[in-house]
């Protein structure tokens, strides 16, 4: 009860602050500009005079990907067939759940950990803003959020990386040097196949239960300004594991939602004939507006988890005031 109760107030917190949403989505667009404008560059001075560039409107050319790929560098080194459709959304599963960020080369890695910090200095304004519980969203103060909590939200997600390799380095390898030994024994592909679908699903789980208790440990040291992370954490935790229906069951809501929203627009994106300048123009305006709702649905998980602790907190500060 406590999680519907959660995720609807949290949901009407995210509407008033519909400034903030807004604004979040032009800076990553505008970081997203960044990272695509020298990709551009990169792709027209390969294309060049030839026919490359319309053979590649009507489908895409291999044989030149292979050439560019061994010539490229630095960003251009992420263009492949996947960054089109479902393609890049599964490639992006496939790298968390196998931690394959750390093969990236280290232009690409510094960039992504450039990206992660970027985004940390984000939370902290969204976070603040949810702790003012005003619904006008202001730049001044979601600034100030951004930039007082950075340093303590940094160290948190630091620490959050520590837990996710133990997951997905050797529990994960575990995991699959077991998967091998029963296909060994098996003369089906079956038994393998769904046992790395149970893998798989157990690591996303532990991750998400991990993003989950560092989520809790940022609005901890929001709500109580705390100065030690440490301690942040492991209160994070123990209010996970006392809550861990309501904590969860937001969680794997929010999770859920996003999930349909991503099969809703890859069904709607690769409908799209993107020959033609119209069907690129719909193309993107499509992902735009997918981008748009991942982060509104990101700002609704914090807000849901927001109100969610900040009523058990009331309910036990009330509780001890009655005693």
């Amino acid at each position: 009860m406590r999680t519907f109760v959660s995720i609807r107030a949290g949901l009407g917190r995210t509407r008033g602050l519909w400034a903030m949403v807004v604004f979040l989505f032009l800076v990553n667009l505008f970081f997203s500009l960044a990272l695509a404008v020298p990709l551009f560059q990169d792709l027209k001075d390969s294309f060049g005079q030839s026919h490359v560039g319309k053979d590649m409107a009507r489908g895409f050319d291999y044989l030149w990907w292979e050439q560019f790929r061994y010539e490229s560098k630095g960003v251009a080194e992420t263009f492949s067939p996947s960054m089109i459709g479902r393609g890049a959304i599964l490639d992006n599963l496939e790298y968390l759940l196998q931690l394959r960020f750390f093969g990236f080369p280290p232009l690409l890695l510094s960039l992504l950990v450039l990206y992660l910090l970027f985004r940390t200095f984000l939370t902290g304004g969204i976070l603040s803003q949810l702790k003012s519980r005003s619904q006008n969203f202001s730049l001044v103060s979601f600034l100030q959020g951004a930039g007082t909590y950075f340093f303590r939200f940094a160290l948190l997600m630091f620490m959050s990386w520590v837990f996710f390799y133990l997951v997905g380095g050797p529990l994960r390898g575990k995991l699959t040097a077991l998967i091998k030994s029963v296909s060994a024994r098996s003369y089906s592909e079956i038994p393998e196949f769904s046992l790395g679908l149970l893998a798989a699903a157990v690591v996303l789980v532990l991750f998400l239960f991990i993003q989950m208790i560092f989520d809790y440990a940022r609005i901890l040291t929001v709500l109580g300004d705390a100065k030690n992370v440490i301690a942040s954490f492991l209160k994070a935790v123990t209010f996970s594991f006392k809550n861990f229906g309501s904590t969860m069951g937001i969680s794997c809501t929010l999770l859920f939602f996003n999930a349909i929203l991503t099969v809703g627009y890859i069904g709607i994106i690769e409908r799209i004939p993107q020959s033609a300048f119209g069907g690129i123009l719909l193309a993107f305006l499509v992902q735009e507006l997918f981008v748009s709702l991942v982060i509104f649905l990101r700002c609704w998980l914090y807000a849901s988890q927001f109100h969610l602790y900040q009523s058990a907190h009331d309910r036990v500060t009330g509780a001890e005031t009655g005693a």
